[in-house]
């Protein structure tokens, strides 16, 4: 019997699964690093970070298993110098983090904030011609940034769902018929909706920064669904202050959750959400059920059912 650590209960048929295996399950929250020497297998969050200094500790690990598909808070060198393996849980989540992308470039389109907080407040007094005004997306362009599955998932639900024109900017030109390829520069000067989808690391930190948002048409909205760490917040709400945007609309924060009285909150322009992209029953189910299985592969020596290998 092996000893596998959770930081926190999770939904669906994934616990039913690792209560079955006859492994030794034990939930968070604990002190992991005094701790971790006793585990055979973590099953992590993106709030849990997994430091080459706490592995140094974790004397008896075999696997990490990321409740997520970005493994940004891993550090994914240090375990592959210790022969732990690296799960993660692509694919279920693609359609649930693009349909909350689209979620977002709805609300910020449409004026969403200020008409469901005036409704809040009892502000809606008799109806107005011109209260509540926003671009839509009929006619519009949208951007997206990092054409992945994530990113290809929204292009196809803006193109065909709603004739919208595509662009995108990624690495390399992917030849998609439903969105064409342009430069960065062309991109942010041109789109009237920017959709973020890039993998966090070192390279792409503070990716989006002052320089970037003066680029964008100043009726146009950013969206991030992503990971906070590749926006520069300050440098966001500073953009938003001098009107080089029209808003934001925002899943992901640096750090997250943000600080009490931190001006991402509160901004009027930012429509903002408690990182909840995967956050469909159906997504939770798949993710819980790879994450546990990857778990037990790894613990009978078996591949996982969707390893992490780059490092």
């Amino acid at each position: 019997m092996k000893n596998i650590y959770i930081s926190a209960p999770f939904y669906g048929y994934g616990n039913h699964i690792l209560k079955q295996s006859g492994h030794n399950i034990i939930y968070g929250p604990k002190d992991l690093k005094s701790s971790i020497k006793d585990y055979h297998a973590i099953i992590t969050y993106v709030s849990d970070k997994i430091s080459e200094s706490l592995l140094d500790e974790a004397t008896k690990l075999k696997v990490v298993s990321n409740y997520a598909v970005g493994v940004d808070n891993i550090d994914l060198l240090a375990c592959k110098k210790r022969g732990i393996k690296v799960g993660n849980t692509p694919d279920v989540l693609t359609f649930a983090t693009a349909e909350l992308a689209l979620t977002l470039i709805l609300n910020c389109g449409r004026q969403i904030k200020e008409a469901t907080s005036d409704v809040q407040k009892g502000l809606w007094k008799k109806w107005r011609p011109q209260g509540y005004l926003g671009p839509g997306l009929q006619n519009s362009t949208v951007g997206i940034i990092g054409m992945g599955r994530i990113g290809q998932c929204l292009g196809k639900m803006l193109s065909h769902g709603f004739g919208v024109n595509v662009i995108y900017y990624s690495r390399k030109d992917k030849n998609l018929s439903y969105a064409k390829y342009v430069e960065l520069d062309e991109l942010l000067s041109t789109s009237d909706y920017i959709s973020l989808h890039m993998a966090s690391n070192e390279q792409t930190q503070s990716f989006f920064n002052l320089e970037k948002f003066k680029k964008m048409k100043s009726t146009a909205y950013f969206i991030n669904t992503a990971r906070g760490d590749l926006v520069n917040e300050d440098e966001l709400i500073m953009a938003l202050d001098k009107g080089n945007m029209a808003g934001a609309g925002l899943d992901v924060t640096d750090p997250e959750p943000p600080k009490e009285n931190a001006a991402i909150i509160r901004h009027p322009k930012v429509f903002l959400l408690p990182h909840i992209g995967s956050a469909t029953l159906k997504a939770r189910e798949e993710m819980g059920i790879i994450a546990a299985k990857n778990v037990l592969m790894a613990l009978d020596d078996k591949p996982l059912v969707h390893e992490v290998i780059d490092a």
